[in-house]
């Protein structure tokens, strides 16, 4: 991956590249992790119906999609936090095209969709991943978030899988994914 890549807001014609994203990067990120026969069961048309039905994403949820030139090579959801919290934005989805791994599309997603988080007055950022995904737990660590103790077990796809709160503070001015997570103090 190059330099040059570039994140916009996702648009109809988009389904297809994010439901094949979404597909080939949950066979690869959680081949081991998720019963084979969950994952052999996942279908690009089932996500193109999925989000076909949300793309283009109305405020203040969003969907945006990272660009290697023309080559669609993730995207990222997010929008108000699904737990609640008034004060938290939430990241609700991140994918990378596996054979892009570990070039800056994630980065450039996860900043994209922090700035957005922001400009809808989100004090704080928060996600959840797979309890056992130590990749995407490192990754998310070293883009200033963190595990903030919460955890529960969520139903994907008929499997019973325990995930994990990570969280991040959203202060004005702050750009980037690269400073680290201020930690808040324990009682």
């Amino acid at each position: 991956m190059t330099a040059s890549v570039v994140v916009r807001d996702a648009v109809a014609a988009d389904v297809g590249d994010v439901a094949r994203i979404h597909v080939t990067t949950w066979r690869a990120a959680y081949a081991g992790l998720i019963d084979d026969a969950v994952l052999a069961g996942l279908t690009e048309e089932g996500y193109r119906t999925q989000w076909g039905a949300r793309l283009p994403a109305s405020p203040p949820s969003f969907c945006l999609v990272a660009l290697d030139g023309a080559d669609l090579v993730g995207f990222a959801a997010g929008g108000p936090s699904l737990d609640g919290d008034d004060a938290e934005g939430q990241v609700y989805a991140l994918y990378v095209d596996p054979a892009r791994w570990r070039g800056g599309a994630g980065r450039a997603l996860l900043a994209a969709a922090e700035e957005r988080l922001r400009e809808t007055g989100s004090e704080r950022g928060a996600l959840w991943v797979l309890s056992t995904n130590a990749p995407a737990r490192s990754f998310y660590e070293a883009c200033g978030w963190h595990a903030d103790g919460r955890t529960r077990v969520e139903s994907l796809h008929g499997t019973e899988l325990p995930v994990s709160s990570f969280v991040r503070r959203l202060e004005r001015g702050q750009r980037g994914v690269s400073r680290p997570a201020e930690r808040p103090a324990r009682d």
